[in-house]
């Protein structure tokens, strides 16, 4: 069931996209809820998941998925290169970080500023 009240506010945006593929770096209901906002934009989504989190629900929202490691945060979420390697390979030209994980380390805003990883979490120049 869509949200009356998001549904208003993402219809006024059809057409303003900025992302055709968003890749959204958490898990649990922190990535359910971005995946089902990016599906009501009409963006295009890759979720990401460790093996603790193979098979859960949030998966099925996205129109990709990747594995990226063991169980883990610092083998899998927290992994950098692993994720900006998933980024290049699904051709992903956006990353929302979510909560914690990556939208809490400093190095991640340096590392995400390649031409495949536009972040939200950058701040805007100017």
């Amino acid at each position: 069931m869509r949200n009356p009240r998001s549904s208003a506010f993402i219809d006024g945006y059809k057409g303003l996209n900025v992302f055709n593929k968003v890749v959204v770096a958490n898990r649990g209901a922190v990535a359910a809820r971005v995946l089902r906002a990016l599906h009501e934009m009409r963006i295009k989504s890759v979720a990401v998941y460790s093996e603790a989190d193979y098979g859960a629900p949030y998966l099925e929202m996205a129109s990709e998925t990747y594995a990226i490691g063991a169980a883990p945060a610092r083998d899998s979420y927290l992994n950098q290169d692993l994720l900006l390697d998933v980024f290049k390979r699904a051709g992903v030209d956006g990353m929302h970080p979510g909560y914690g994980f990556l939208s809490e380390m400093r190095s991640s805003r340096k590392k995400c500023r390649t031409p495949a990883c536009i972040s939200s979490v950058r701040r805007p120049s100017g």
